[in-house]
C-alpha cells in the first residue's frame, strides 16, 4: 500500500491535489478526512491550567492509589 499525507482545501466538494499525488496515484484511492478544529487552541493544557475545568464527580486519586495503578 502507498500512503501520502498533505493539507490541502475543498473547494465547492473538489479536493486540490499536490503535484506529487497526481503523479503518484491513479484509479481508485481510499480516502480518510480530518478537519482541523478552529475552536481547540494549541495551547489547550496552558488553558485548563489557568482555568480548570470542574466535574462534579471528579475524586482525585491518593497516592498509594496513584502508585497501584501503574504496577
Amino acid at each position: 500500500m502507498t500512503a501520502m499525507q498533505f493539507d490541502t482545501e475543498i473547494r465547492e466538494g473538489v479536493l486540490s491535489l499536490p503535484t506529487d499525488a497526481r503523479k503518484a496515484f491513479e484509479g481508485r484511492v481510499h480516502v480518510i478526512l480530518m478537519k482541523e478544529d478552529a475552536e481547540v487552541s494549541e495551547d489547550f493544557i496552558g488553558e485548563l491550567i489557568a482555568a480548570p475545568a470542574e466535574v462534579q464527580s471528579f475524586t482525585p486519586l491518593s497516592r498509594d492509589e496513584a502508585n497501584e495503578r501503574g504496577r
